[in-house]
């Protein structure tokens, strides 16, 4: 998805920045994609009666299965806080103390943007947090580090990059995906009898967690993508990872006319693209894909129709898929 048609809603209607202060690249994302990023659950906010109190609810005890337990009446057991005899505890009238709960609910869209851009995790002042990667990778230009300005009120993975993005990488709308890894985060709750409700997100994870070791990694990947000259203070590969490939294939094809440039033109017959010929080379294009690619990329989300339709590649006497054993999609598995 494009930024060329943002609403005012989002990111204030601006353009994504291609190369924004920190070197990496402006992004949008939607609430799913965050409620991923935090481990699968958005942060919460207690819920308040009419006189703007926070509603308390009794723990039940719970069976090996999760249910609640119930007593010979059918009434609900409810955990009770004991003395350090063991006993239970009691208040002044002789009643029971009941452990007890705040009532939450998830956050609103508008709640958690402020929340998030309040701690940094996305926003202005936000740092990159995820790794943008098209496939095929086919050059530097085709991985980039991705910062969040804003979130998007939608469902599904949605990301809103630059314009910009589709030449940088070279992307055509065909087969082309983009997939994102991102530093995980983990929310940390504690609530106390006052009332006082906590909640801290966090991406720091203890060594013995392996997040830990992933967030780790995709840091330093994210690292290396800003890696910036001490003396210029501009990112070292930038020349590199915002050059479009296409420019490469463009010169190449320059070269070649320089080169061939004493030969005849080749005519084109008008509406030959309706031409048996013409007919039968496109289908061979969009089934092959270039060199190959198309239907690995299909297989990568279609596996049940390489199976179900034997896709396969053409076999050869020296071809790298024979020499490799990968012609056959159909029987590969993970």
């Amino acid at each position: 998805m494009s930024d060329e048609d943002l609403p005012k809603s989002i990111n204030g209607g601006n353009r994504l920045q291609m190369i924004n202060e920190e070197g990496s690249m402006d992004c949008v994302v939607s609430i799913d994609f965050i409620k991923k990023m935090l481990g699968g659950e958005l942060p919460k906010v207690p819920i308040k009666d009419e006189n703007r109190k926070v509603i308390w609810d009794r723990i039940p005890e719970t069976d090996a299965r999760g249910n609640a337990k119930k007593d010979g009446d059918g009434n609900i057991i409810y955990k009770t806080r004991k003395n350090k005899d063991g006993s239970v505890a009691t208040d002044a009238k002789g009643n029971p103390i009941y452990k007890r709960k705040i009532r939450t609910r998830e956050m609103s869209p508008s709640e958690l943007r402020n929340y998030l851009i309040k701690r940094e995790i996305i926003g202005p002042n936000a740092k990159a947090n995820i790794i943008g990667y098209r496939i095929p990778t086919q050059a530097q230009s085709s991985i980039h580090a991705l910062r969040i300005v804003d979130i998007l009120p939608a469902v599904n993975d949605t990301v809103i990059l630059p314009a910009e993005f589709t030449k940088i990488t070279g992307s055509d709308f065909d087969i082309d995906k983009l997939f994102l890894s991102c530093v995980q985060y983990k929310t940390e709750r504690s609530e106390g009898e006052d009332g006082k409700y906590h909640q801290n997100v966090t991406d720091e994870f203890e060594e013995t967690d392996d997040v830990y070791y992933r967030n780790q990694l995709i840091k330093d990947y994210i690292t290396v993508l800003l890696d910036k000259d001490p003396t210029t203070g501009r990112p070292r590969n930038g020349h590199l990872s915002h050059r479009p490939i296409d420019n490469d294939t463009a010169m190449l094809k320059q070269i070649i006319r320089d080169i061939e440039s004493n030969k005849g033109a080749v005519s084109e017959v008008p509406f030959g693209f309706y031409t048996l010929t013409a007919q039968t080379a496109s289908k061979n294009d969009y089934i092959t894909g270039k060199i190959g690619i198309g239907p690995f990329a299909l297989n990568n989300n279609n596996h049940i129709l390489t199976m179900m339709y034997g896709v396969s590649f053409k076999t050869t006497k020296t071809g790298i898929m024979d020499k490799l054993g990968l012609t056959r999609l159909d029987n590969k598995t993970d």
